[in-house]
């Protein structure tokens, strides 16, 4: 492959993406391309270095409405773009229609090249696209994220994922994402006038979001409080989503035995868990396909609240603590169903793509 013909990557969250990428990178070096594997504003601020193919989502940087001067500077370098949205599929509601009123703020297939491609992850988004574009090549691969989660893998991982854990095993692990109302670098950075949140939904919008996600970070942290006080010997480890700001975490359980992390991919993390505890998080998805027990809690005060439904039809749903200890207790009862196949048709995307 000419050394002036790039594959570029790009990896926003290292944390979510790097491992997967790295798979997907290493795949195609080894096919003949020359990989760039790299931040994802690298080249916004050093330029092109030769036409290519891009792998990825952020040539517009933003949601809807975007800018497209990034767009147009690396067609003007003969860049073609495959759109692949790490992010492409999980979204709040019940069903397809909820979905496809947040998709549709993630890319307008007008705004593509007919040389470009969009890779979905499974049937309905490539529906949707195809409703809007029906001349732009738009394909169902699944995404690299998930690949990586199924059991065939483990055994390639067991080493590396003990180092991130630091030799943890067979925990509960306690995902959150609650970045409304806890952001990593505060509320002016999340809801501030140039925000891209803050440019596609109202104040009123926002202000409903924060005050859902206070109610559930609340919920989460008193269920965390209730299984210490009924199993002490509990081996619990929080994992806050990378949006959140980990210290909340550490002031409330810093007397406690609680495993506070926000290191490493969460692939590690789900693979070495023996139970996952969830509400409205992606990576139920994930530990679904990693053949864990997946539990949505999802307490009374908080049944009507707008969030992604998928991940929590694939779980245990449970609404008081008693019940959750009881579920995590009962660990062999795994729920199994396909509402998810719709959404990731494609497991080894890597492959496919």
């Amino acid at each position: 492959m000419s050394q002036d013909f790039l594959v570029y990557i790009p990896v926003e969250k290292p944390r979510r993406e790097i491992i997967s990428k790295c798979f997907l990178a290493n795949l195609l070096a080894n096919k003949g391309f020359t990989v760039a594997l790299f931040d994802h504003t690298y080249f916004d601020r050093f330029g092109w270095p030769s036409k290519g193919l891009y792998l990825g989502k952020n040539f517009f940087r933003t949601e809807q409405p975007y800018d497209l001067r990034f767009y147009k500077k690396m067609k003007q370098k003969g860049i073609q773009i495959w759109h692949l949205d790490e992010e492409g599929g999980v979204y709040p509601g019940n069903n397809v229609h909820d979905w496809e009123n947040c998709l549709k703020n993630r890319l307008n297939p007008n705004d593509l090249n007919i040389k470009d491609k969009i890779l979905t992850w499974g049937v309905w988004q490539s529906n949707y696209f195809k409703k809007i574009n029906d001349n732009i090549d738009i394909i169902q691969t699944g995404s690299p994220i998930f690949d990586l989660l199924q059991k065939k893998y483990n055994d390639v991982f067991y080493k590396y994922d003990l180092k991130v854990t630091k030799n943890k095993k067979d925990f509960i692990l306690i995902n959150t994402r609650f970045s409304h109302a806890n952001p990593i670098r505060g509320f002016r950075d999340k809801f501030g006038t140039n925000s891209p949140i803050s440019k596609n939904f109202s104040l009123k919008h926002l202000s409903q979001l924060t005050k859902e996600n206070s109610i559930l970070q609340h919920e989460f942290i008193e269920m965390i409080f209730f299984l210490l006080d009924k199993k002490p010997n509990l081996d619990i480890v929080i994992r806050p989503h990378p949006s959140e700001n980990i210290e909340i975490y550490k002031v409330f359980f810093k007397n406690s035995k609680v495993y506070i992390s926000d290191s490493g991919p969460i692939d590690s993390w789900i693979r070495m868990c023996k139970v996952l505890i969830h509400n409205g998080c992606t990576t139920a998805i994930q530990g679904y396909i990693s053949e864990k027990k997946i539990i949505s809690y999802e307490p009374l005060s908080c049944e009507n609240l707008a969030g992604p439904k998928l991940t929590n039809q694939l779980s245990n749903i449970v609404s008081t603590k008693e019940s959750l200890l009881e579920e995590i207790e009962n660990i062999g009862n795994l729920k199994k169903n396909d509402h998810w196949k719709s959404t990731i048709s494609v497991l080894d995307s890597i492959n496919k793509i």
